[in-house]
């Protein structure tokens, strides 16, 4: 949408907010951003699935703000701009992305600094009540990646890892080495969901490098944003997304901060979740027909295989 077009649709949603300057900030599954004024960030929901996540946010958000290190993104306005599609006004937190390639270059006090400040973060998102999570609308799901841009995939754990499985095995780019260390994935998910299920706790739920914001001149973590995936789920999916980001010496230090007890146990269940997390990327473009896509993260898949599970 071209950022006149959106100004003119932020002004009639909330007609006491003049755009004088607006930028696009960016463009994912559930919601266009904008730069309004210098200093306000509004998203315009573009479907149905991400109108409910925001009113969701603006819920949850005030009653987490106060209890996180790190500031987060709090609504402070919300109303429909076109139909039952919502616009949310919150205060811009300033920062890049924490790339990987950025984290490698700082400073090793720099980057112990991050690894703890995320750490206490997840530790204070995960501690939130329950209670409160439900009570603001958050949805719940023993299945760890059963957020979509189409809502929450139905099924209990065990039969959404078995259908993923069964969709990616009948494709025939998939090898008998790959097909059976898919399936050795899923025994051991299923075996862990049986002896050791995790506690549900509210999660973040796409907590990648482009959602955690960084001030290169202090060398500081800014904030995390976009919490429109936040769900009631295992808590390691956070970690898994970490890991995935940052690499498996980050994973290392971050569990010691974040859970010094637990962080043998914790570090095997972050990397099986994350070999599933390769699976469904390499599911996506079988389904949507993407070849160059699919041959890259069959590549990534498939040096998965060679380390094992």
């Amino acid at each position: 949408m071209k950022e006149r077009a959106a100004a003119l649709l932020i002004e009639e949603a909330f007609p006491d907010f003049q755009v004088d300057i607006i930028e696009i900030a960016g463009e994912g599954d559930f919601c266009l951003g904008y730069t309004v004024n210098g200093h306000w960030l509004v998203r315009l929901a573009r479907n149905a699935e991400a109108s409910r996540a925001l009113r969701v946010e603006a819920a949850l958000m005030p009653r987490l703000a106060p209890s996180v290190n790190l500031p987060v993104p709090v609504i402070e306005r919300i109303a429909p701009y076109r139909g039952d599609l919502l616009a949310a006004v919150h205060r811009k937190i300033e920062g890049v992305p924490l790339t990987r390639e950025l984290y490698d270059s700082l400073p090793p006090g720099a980057q112990q600094q991050a690894v703890r400040d995320l750490a206490h973060f997840l530790r204070s998102l995960h501690d939130t009540s329950l209670a409160a999570a439900r009570e603001a609308g958050v949805p719940s799901c023993d299945y760890p990646f059963c957020r979509t841009e189409d809502g929450i995939t139905p099924g209990s754990a065990p039969e959404q890892y078995s259908a993923a499985l069964d969709k990616l095995l009948a494709y025939p780019q998939i090898d008998r080495d790959t097909a059976h260390f898919c399936a050795g994935v899923v025994r051991a998910l299923l075996r862990q969901e049986r002896d050791d299920p995790a506690a549900p706790a509210p999660v973040h739920g796409d907590l990648s490098a482009e959602h955690v914001l960084f001030n290169v001149r202090r060398e500081r973590i800014t904030g995390v944003i976009d919490f429109t995936d936040v769900i009631l789920t295992d808590p390691a999916l956070d970690l898994m997304y970490l890991y995935s980001a940052y690499g498996d010496a980050f994973l290392g230090e971050l569990l010691r901060h974040y859970a010094p007890d637990r962080s043998e146990p914790l570090a095997g269940r972050v990397r099986l979740l994350h070999r599933w997390y390769a699976v469904l990327r390499l599911l996506w473009p079988l389904e949507h027909g993407y070849p160059e896509a699919v041959e890259r993260r069959l590549a990534e898949l498939r040096a998965l295989v060679d380390e094992g599970l």
